[in-house]
């Protein structure tokens, strides 16, 4: 603790004193088995054959969702696991967690869960150039007084040993080293499929009015996503979209409003460290999410139609949106509503066996 001073030592809660106490074991360990350095040989390779060895978290509001693989694109923060942090996760919110505890126990729990997120985020950052680590944990944690709390209860162990790691453009090391270790680290069967729509750089491309086949679909759906533009703030969290194809089998895709944060810090008052103007969407083929906030029910041939209504949608205008829900979408009095929720049910049942169950309408916009 003297290393921050007596001054901090009153603003540290046990649980704090405890995180403390074992980051600088952890940091004195690695000193001394791994002073050169980490390198990209230091990230689990999953073995061979393991396709949890990379994982992507979607959150939605108050609930999360987990998928296999590196879905929809670039991410802003990462984390890397060892297996203490690892297990911690696991006995702090499953083993440990009681859905029925009382207030102290969900704040207790969910503190301890910001300790490890910053724990495992710290971690990434310890593969990335020493220069570069404070600027990225800076940006994730942007707002006065999101860093000042951050610095004095969370400060960064880890600055000084280089990674092993070599980047042609420091600057860019996040990316760079997300893309070797999906690219160089993993092989096919351990990364997963490829996703095609959401890591692109960006297009700027007029909607083609016309589209006639799902790869013409997909090519004009990376026009729209990863893009910070007004008509994203327009958009619910997770909206399931059925795409009706003339063969009849009928495509699906996940439409996530990828809501920005200054930082995720607090418990409470989110819609102070929210940037709209930075939301962008995120496309999934198949289903996201267990509390989809609207349906969308669009022919092949009307998809040219919807993606250029979308686009011209405005954070201003709820009443243009309202319209453009109407034509594109289900809402919640319409006629077709408990027969597109029975759709939507059953295919998911189709696709997906195991992780399938009844989605959740409490959260379904009445447009």
């Amino acid at each position: 603790m003297r290393e921050f001073g007596d001054s901090a030592k009153a603003l540290y809660p046990l649980i704090k004193i405890d995180q403390v106490e074992y980051e600088l074991a952890k940091k004195k360990l690695y000193k001394k088995f791994g002073a050169q350095g980490l390198a990209l040989n230091d990230i689990w390779d999953g073995d061979g054959n393991n396709d949890s060895a990379i994982l992507t978290v979607f959150r939605h509001f108050d609930s999360a969702d987990v998928q296999k693989g590196a879905w929809g694109g670039m991410p802003k923060t990462g984390w890397v696991l060892d297996y203490p942090t690892f297990e911690r996760i696991y006995y702090d919110l499953v083993a440990g967690f009681d859905v029925y505890g009382n207030v102290t126990h969900q704040i207790s729990t969910r503190m301890y869960m910001d300790v490890l997120r910053i724990s495992a985020e710290d971690q990434f950052l310890s593969f990335l150039p020493k220069a570069q680590r404070l600027t990225y944990r800076k940006y994730w944690y942007r707002g006065a007084l999101g860093r000042a709390v951050l610095d004095i209860m969370d400060p960064l162990y880890e600055k000084n040993i280089e990674s092993r790691i070599p980047y042609r453009n420091p600057a860019n090391s996040k990316e760079e080293f997300i893309d070797q270790v999906l690219n160089r680290r993993l092989n096919a069967k351990v990364r997963g499929p490829v996703d095609e729509i959401n890591f692109h750089d960006p297009v700027q491309e007029v909607t083609s009015s016309r589209i006639n086949s799902s790869a013409e679909l997909e090519r004009e759906f990376r026009k729209i996503t990863k893009l910070p533009e007004p008509y994203v703030q327009n958009m619910p969290e997770v909206s399931f979209l059925r795409v009706r194809m003339p063969s009849g089998d009928d495509l699906v895709y996940t439409l996530l409003h990828n809501i920005e944060h200054l930082n995720v810090k607090f418990m409470s008052l989110e819609e102070h460290y929210l940037d709209p103007i930075n939301d962008d969407l995120v496309l999934i083929p198949g289903f996201q999410g267990s509390y989809p906030n609207f349906f969308f029910d669009v022919t092949l041939d009307r998809m040219g139609d919807f993606l250029a209504a979308l686009q011209k949608l405005t954070p201003a205008d709820d009443a243009v949106y309202a319209d453009f829900a109407r034509q594109f979408g289900v809402p919640r009095m319409d006629p077709k509503f408990w027969e597109t929720f029975d759709w939507f049910n059953e295919r998911y049942r189709r696709d997906e066996p195991q992780a399938a169950g009844v989605f959740d309408l409490n959260r379904y916009e009445n447009q």
